[in-house]
């Protein structure tokens, strides 16, 4: 079952394996004159006019951590400003002319530490309705 994405949807992009987007230019929604249909997805540039494709009208971001097509999280629907993030201690840096002293070589070494989570811990049940919500959805 799909989850849907309450009042973040305004902030919420796909992010896609790029194997996916192909298949993205078939989609359409079918009507009632045989012969008219509505477009879902939109490539870049053209009538979109963004340098990404849209679907449904959120952007649509090709990314390398996205699951091969066919397999679930391929399609991710995200709102990330329903993510938070930490940092400790700040960007951490040193240097050592001892580690590649028979080359001649300085060795830089830098040290950020940080980690992140959901804001939401679990899905919303909405007082009338049957879908769940969540701003984090990942298609199956």
């Amino acid at each position: 079952m799909v989850k849907t994405v309450c009042s973040f949807r305004s902030n919420a992009a796909w992010f896609i394996n790029q194997d996916v987007e192909p298949e993205l230019h078939k989609m359409g929604l079918e009507t009632k004159t045989p012969i008219a249909g509505a477009l879902v997805y939109m490539p870049p540039g053209g009538l979109s006019q963004a340098p990404y494709g849209t679907l449904m009208g959120r952007p649509v971001i090709p990314i390398e951590v996205c699951q091969t097509m066919g397999t679930s999280g391929d399609i991710i629907l995200a709102d990330l400003s329903q993510y938070i993030m930490i940092d400790k201690g700040g960007l951490q840096s040193a240097s050592s002319i001892h580690v590649k002293f028979t080359t001649d070589e300085t060795a830089f070494r830098f040290v950020f530490r940080v980690d992140g989570q959901p804001w939401w811990s679990a899905v919303l049940t909405p007082f009338k309705g049957s879908n769940t919500l969540s701003p984090f959805v990942v298609l199956s």
